[in-house]
């Protein structure tokens, strides 16, 4: 085959190839069932299998409200903690001075009747010793 004849059918072939089929082209029954489209994806997100995939989408576009939501929640619960750890303290603390002052009151009453009860015995003893 002649250079030019080769050239020639390749322009054809390719002519054929990229040509879109007539409306009123004759189907077979193989080809109507699965026609020949050669038209390209439009958005990059189709192009990209990564980017196609349901799950990124989701996140992409609901992400940061749950990151938001996440965050006040946790916010929230580390408040309330700390707020109800505070508490429980000075509920603890207020319990521990009450009975600091309970045994304090019960140690001063005793001390009292020891005193009392040793001048008893002085003033016993002195009187005794008198008769």
């Amino acid at each position: 085959m002649r250079p030019l004849a080769r050239i020639n059918l390749t322009i054809a072939f390719q002519n054929l190839c990229l040509r879109r089929p007539a409306s009123h082209a004759f189907l077979s029954p193989a080809s109507s069932t699965k026609p020949f489209t050669t038209t390209s994806p439009t958005r990059s997100s189709e192009l990209d299998p990564r980017r196609s995939n349901p799950h990124r989408a989701y996140y992409q576009t609901h992400g940061r409200a749950l990151f938001k939501c996440l965050t006040l929640a946790f916010l929230t619960y580390q408040i309330v903690y700390w707020t109800w750890l505070t508490l429980e303290t000075e509920e603890i603390k207020d319990q521990k001075n009450r009975e600091i002052r309970g045994l304090e009151g019960e140690v001063k009453l005793l001390e009292e009747g020891r005193w009392s009860h040793v001048a008893g015995e002085r003033e016993g003893k002195g009187s005794q010793e008198g008769k």
